[in-house]
């Protein structure tokens, strides 16, 4: 079993029997400016530091993959944006951040329904802000 990393007890995995892990993983880093008004000239910049960081990825869930419970599993990232608990985010071995990492907002997309109304595969695309103390 190849383990990719984990976010608090989510773990990220990939073997012959299990996938379940994360695409388009996209790290966003800003910085927060004031602008001041100068009379016949440009506005003059100051910056004020750096803005918390967010991360967005998505993740597909299907019985095909080995995800049994394919509604718990989406299920577990909608608990976490809900709960707010600040967590540390690890990809192949390196901790991501300086500081730990809250789900900001959780979208579920439900793909396929079998004929007892049985989810058989969904996406869910999460976005997590840095949590700084």
């Amino acid at each position: 079993m190849g383990v990719l990393g984990t976010f608090g007890d989510i773990v990220f995995e990939v073997s012959n029997q299990r996938i379940n892990t994360f695409y388009d993983f996209i790290r966003e880093a800003t910085a927060r400016y004031e602008q001041h008004q100068r009379i016949l000239q440009k506005p003059k910049l100051e910056f004020l530091g750096p803005e918390a960081d967010q991360i967005t990825f998505t993740m597909r869930f299907d019985t095909r993959f080995g995800i049994t419970d394919v509604k718990a599993e989406m299920d577990r990232l909608l608990r976490k944006c809900r709960e707010g608990k600040a967590e540390t985010l690890i990809i192949g071995g390196f901790r991501y951040g300086l500081h730990k990492w809250v789900v900001e907002s959780v979208r579920q997309t439900m793909k396929v329904f079998d004929g007892n109304g049985r989810l058989l595969a969904g996406e869910v695309e999460a976005t997590l802000r840095e949590y700084v103390l």
